[in-house]
Formats: C-alpha cells, structure tokens, sequence
C-alpha cells in the first residue's frame, strides 16, 4: 500500500507539473531532412505538433550534437536527441519510451574496395570513418572506427584512399554525397546497408524533465493513434517507428 501511494503520488505530481510548462528549450544540430532550420525537418514537425498540442512552445537552439546531449545531462536544457536507445538506464537524463526516427545505416565506399558486399563481415580489417555516435548506432563498436568532427572529412578520407568505408545514416549520406558529387564520379561508388537503428529523446533527470517526457511520449501515441504521425512520416519518405502501449 506505501509503495502504491507513492506511485500515485508522484504520478499526479508530474501530471500538475506538466500543466504549468508552458515553454520548452531544444537543441539540435542541423540535419538536412531532420531539423532543418525551415522547420521542414521531420524532428521538428513531430515535435511541434505534439508540444503546441499540449500549449508548450518550443525554443530551438542549434548547436552541435554533442554539446546538446551534455546540456541536457547538466539541467542546462530541456530537450535534445536523438541518440540509440540505451542498453542500461542512465543517471543524468530520462530517455524516451518510443523512437522518433527509425534509420538505415550504409557504408560509403569505392567500388573496387571489393567484389562482393557480405554485411558487417566486409568491414573487418578496414578503416572506417564516421562522425561521433554513428558506430554505436549502426551497431559497430565505437573502437572500431576513426571518428572525425564532420562528414566531410569522413568523405574526403574515402576519397581520398585514407579510409575504406564511410559510415553514416542513409539520408544524412545521400545529402553529403549531392552537395559534393562535383568533386568526384558517383559511378564510382556504391553504398551497402550495414544495419538500422532507431533515435530517441533525451530530458533531464528532475521533475520538469520527467513532465517534458511526459508530455512528449502522450503526444506521440496520441498521433499515432489518429494516424497522423504516419502521414507525417510518409510524406517526407520516412518510416514510421513502431510505436507500442
């Protein structure tokens, strides 16, 4: 029974907790197809329609990836993501139940690297070069990749024979490959799937993170169900996450 008045109470706690956020501040890094600062992007059409359904506005700040996720640890910011869902429950941040985004991960490399691409088995030996969290997320260990700051970098270390294998998401890559395809022939390369991972949302570990979290997760099964969040989801060739009760 103690333990059951406990729950109660702190269930109700977030709930009234919840109803007087009225102003929430994200930060992201700009991804072209995910935060675009058009407000095009799908992270934040999804999370602009769930806050302003609860009559929460977003403050977006744009920042590097890493730095967001620090902020988020040290109560400096309310929201940030997404990053793989984690194997043990972290100390500093709530993580979110569902994933806003469910992507591939390829590998970028020159067709003569080799004849036949046999999954991760193709990348053993190799040097692989990616931006920082994408090893983890496409389920390769973080050791066993040369992490770079930018995907640039990572592209001209393929390009320029320094690196096999240039690691990253999907869409992300398709965009870093239009935006420099001057500088080489795209016939000359191919892309291999290397595996698929899912991104959630991160808040602080305190009662406003707990009802920001709170808010976004009731949101998300709210879209779901109406069939909203998939519409929004395919109409920018997504796939929509798998959301369950």
């Amino acid at each position: 029974m103690k333990y059951l008045a406990i729950a109660f109470f702190w269930f109700f706690s977030i709930s009234a907790y919840a109803t007087e956020i009225e102003k929430i501040s994200w930060g992201t890094e700009v991804w072209k197809g995910y935060t675009d600062k058009d407000g095009s992007g799908i992270y934040t059409q999804i999370l602009e329609r769930i806050f302003s359904n609860a009559g929460v506005e977003i403050n977006i700040s744009y920042m590097p990836f890493a730095r967001t996720l620090h902020l988020v640890k040290i109560n400096k910011l309310d929201f940030a993501g997404g990053i793989p869902r984690d194997k043990t429950k972290a100390k500093d941040y709530i993580q979110a139940k569902y994933p806003i985004a469910v992507n591939r991960f390829v590998a970028f490399f020159h067709k003569e690297t080799l004849d036949k691409w046999q999954g991760k088995a193709s990348l053993e030996g190799r040097v692989i070069v990616a931006t920082p969290h994408q090893a983890e997320q496409a389920g390769l260990e973080e050791e066993d990749v040369y992490v770079v700051e930018t995907r640039e970098q990572a592209l001209q270390m393929v390009l320029n024979k320094r690196a096999a294998f240039f690691l990253d998401n999907e869409k992300v890559l398709e965009n870093i490959i239009k935006e420099n395809q001057s500088a080489f022939d795209p016939d000359d390369y191919r892309t291999e799937d290397v595996g698929t991972s899912g991104y959630y949302m991160i808040a602080p570990n305190t009662e406003r993170g707990q009802a920001i979290m709170d808010i976004y997760e009731k949101g998300t099964l709210g879209l779901y169900k109406s069939g909203e969040l998939n519409a929004l989801y395919s109409q920018r060739g997504f796939s929509t996450p798998r959301i369950e009760e």
